[in-house]
């Protein structure tokens, strides 16, 4: 045989038994099936790897690397916990199972993986194969947190947009979403339950008094947008209207116009403050001269 000829068939050989080695070698998989035989959970974890990527020189293979996910996962290897969750999330080598997969998912996070955590909230905030459950959400979103400001800003942003996907449909709950990224640190998530808040037309008293209580820090501080939110909640769903007032004031001397335009309302029939027309005028005034058409329309009637 021409001697250019047989390095290349060699190579050519070589190149057919390794194809899909990726990223282990042959030898590496001899080693893990050695050691995956002999028991060792993290070998077995990684020959589950190189079947379920094809890579050490054998061939995609699902169901071979279920059976050895399973082994390690069995002796409570994390990383195979997760990886056989999302086999039966997937529905990759065994019959497609969200709530099997939660179930391993959930032995992963119980070892403290932030990753696995934040997707067994979001689980369990959506009801994703297994009840719905808030509270248990929270319970995995806050273990996730606690784990550094990485972590920390990932929760934040899905609490936010739980909020986002609820909010059309639910506002008490989206509110809920929100106040916990904001809590977070999420700017947009305090941004968007400010004006949730201060434009609900619905919510529950508990709701109502939560929101309140959330609302103050800012409100307090400075915010107008926080203040009239303030005044919107003890105006329209605590009914004690001289608080109402108190914050509604605070808000329109800061040139917020729906707050100026309460003002008006509040001294035009003596909601929460004696009557007083020439001041409901002024109030009424300044929220028209912002563009207000409701202002306008109730400036003209007084006139």
């Amino acid at each position: 045989m021409n001697k250019m000829i047989v390095p290349l068939f060699a190579a050519v050989i070589a190149g057919v038994l390794c194809q899909g080695c990726g990223d282990a070698s042959q030898k590496e998989f001899k080693s893990y099936q050695t050691g995956a035989e002999q028991g060792n959970a993290e070998a077995q974890f990684k020959l589950g790897e190189c079947y379920i990527k094809g890579e050490g020189g054998v061939s995609y293979n699902s169901s071979e690397a279920i059976k050895w996910f399973r082994k390690a996962a069995d002796q409570g290897y994390a990383a195979a916990q997760i990886q056989l969750g999302k086999c039966y999330d997937e529905g990759r080598g065994v019959k497609k199972n969200e709530t099997e997969a939660v179930k391993w998912f959930e032995k992963a996070a119980e070892q403290g993986n932030a990753d696995i955590q934040i997707e067994l909230a979001r689980r369990y905030a959506k009801g994703r194969g297994v009840k719905k459950n808030e509270a248990e959400a929270g319970k995995w979103f806050d273990k996730a947190a606690s784990q550094g400001a990485e972590q920390q800003k990932k929760v934040a942003e899905i609490q936010y947009e739980l909020g986002d996907d609820l909010r059309l449909r639910d506002n008490t709950e989206a509110a809920r979403w929100y106040r916990r990224a904001a809590n977070q640190g999420n700017v947009k998530a305090k941004d968007r339950l400010i004006n949730l808040y201060a434009f609900s037309l619905s919510m529950p008293k508990d709701e109502a008094a939560e929101a309140a209580n959330w609302l103050s820090k800012f409100a307090e501080q400075g915010n107008a947008k926080a203040q009239y939110a303030m005044g919107w909640i003890y105006d329209s769903h605590l009914f004690k209207y001289a608080e109402a007032v108190k914050w509604y004031s605070k808000a329109a001397e800061q040139g917020n116009v729906n707050a100026q335009r309460k003002m008006g309302f509040c001294y035009r029939f003596g909601q929460g403050i004696p009557k007083n027309h020439e001041m409901a005028k002024m109030w009424y005034a300044k929220a028209a001269a912002q563009g207000d058409a409701v202002a306008k329309k109730a400036l003209s009637e007084m006139y």
